[in-house]
Parts: structure tokens; C-alpha cells; sequence
């Protein structure tokens, strides 16, 4: 079962790991969505398919799965 977290939660611990990633890696790659007109119109399986495509993209797969 996933633990329930508020939309503040998550923005902030999105943040912080973009903070960090910036710090070590000196870049960042950054998608942006609407949760609440077009989340539901994202597949998660076109989402986690994108993230396998990169390291720090395997990183979030957990994290993401969370939303769907």
C-alpha cells in the first residue's frame, strides 16, 4: 500500500532532489504537469517507458508510480 502524501509533500521532496542532482551533477532535466486537469490523461506506462531511458530517469520510477 502507498503511503498518502500531500501535493506539498511531493513538490518539496522534488525540489530538494533537483537541488541536490544540480549540486553534484551541475544539470537537471525537467518535465512539468497539470495534475489536476491532465494527470489523467498520462499513461503510466508512457511515463516509466521515458524514465528507463536514462539513469537519474530509473531513479524516479518508484517515486512516479506513486502518483498513478
Amino acid at each position: 500500500m502507498v503511503k498518502v502524501r500531500s501535493a506539498i509533500e511531493a513538490a518539496l521532496k522534488v525540489i530538494t532532489r533537483a537541488q541536490r542532482c544540480i549540486a553534484v551533477e551541475g544539470a537537471l532535466g525537467w518535465t512539468f504537469c497539470d495534475m489536476k486537469e491532465d494527470f489523467q490523461n498520462i499513461r503510466e506506462e508512457d511515463v516509466i517507458r521515458e524514465l528507463k531511458k536514462s539513469e537519474e530517469g530509473k531513479k524516479w520510477i518508484l517515486w512516479v508510480k506513486e502518483f498513478f
